[in-house]
């Protein structure tokens, strides 16, 4: 055998394992949902647990900044802050940390 592949130490049997390597750390992407009670912004998000994740606000969906650090139990967890109606509409999501 010869050719770049070759040269550079990876074999074709290293290539086709490396989807089976790589499946088994995917990771389905989070979801959310929010109810508005009594003041409070109630938001629960899906994941995996043993994993960790921020949750992160914006205003303009370009700046992001870390609210808090989770990690789900039974697949979810929930963030929870006042509701303030001086404030403009804002957006939240989670990011898997690394």
């Amino acid at each position: 055998l010869s050719g770049p592949q070759t040269n550079w130490g990876i074999s074709d049997a290293a290539y086709e394992a490396l989807p089976a390597q790589l499946l088994m750390r995917l990771r389905p992407e989070s979801r959310g949902s929010l109810d508005q009670t009594n003041g409070l912004c109630h938001l629960r998000f899906t994941g995996q647990d043993g994993f960790f994740y921020y949750v992160e606000n914006s205003l303009n969906l370009l700046n992001w900044t870390v609210r808090q650090t989770n990690t789900p139990v039974n697949g979810s967890f929930e963030f929870t802050e006042p509701e303030d109606p001086g404030l403009p509409p804002h957006f939240y999501r989670t990011r898997l940390m690394p």
